[in-house]
């Protein structure tokens, strides 16, 4: 199984600084947007200095960088962790934001994971819509899935996916 576990940052000033200033070096080097995504985390550092949007959101303005809003990691510290995805929405500065991906997970060992795993998460769908209401600006969205899971989806179900996201995308965008 595939379950696209990563480390998160701890959400400090020391951090902050760090990403900030190799954002920095990467965007006077190569002349593109940059963007970085929210992570998703299995493990909640104790005693941090910012919750993931306040980092978001000073990270994006102090390196320059925008934000791609992975709504399904959204989704999956929310259930972890027990706090609602509208609360992360309403504290993330949506004009840094310009794409956003969805997708589907799997339950593992008591969490849900971020695996990628067959069709969009039916309340990622609520999130899409949304997000998208409250930022019409957004440039694009992705669905992403594991190659391993392209035996529960096939070519149909991929189609339907992308279906279902060009229709949210072409009410609000």
């Amino acid at each position: 199984m595939h379950t696209a576990i990563s480390l998160p940052v701890p959400y400090d000033l020391e951090v902050l600084d760090l990403v900030t200033e190799r954002v920095r070096h990467i965007t006077s080097t190569v002349p593109c947007p940059f963007l970085l995504e929210n992570n998703v985390y299995y493990v909640d550092a104790p005693d941090q200095e910012m919750n993931e949007a306040e980092f978001l959101n000073r990270l994006s303005i102090e390196s320059g960088c925008g934000i791609l809003l992975d709504l399904h990691n959204v989704y999956v510290n929310c259930r972890n962790y027990g706090f609602t995805p509208e609360s992360f929405l309403r504290d993330l500065d949506l004009s840094r934001v310009v794409e956003l991906h969805i997708a589907g997970g799997d339950d593992l060992l008591g969490f849900y994971t971020d695996a990628h795993a067959g069709p969009v998460a039916e309340p990622v769908w609520a999130l899409l819509e949304d997000t998208l209401r409250a930022a019409p600006w957004i440039r694009a969205v992705t669905f992403e899935f594991h190659e391993s899971s392209y035996r529960l989806l096939r070519t149909e179900g991929i189609l339907a996916e992308l279906g279902h996201a060009r229709k949210i995308w072409d009410r609000f965008c």
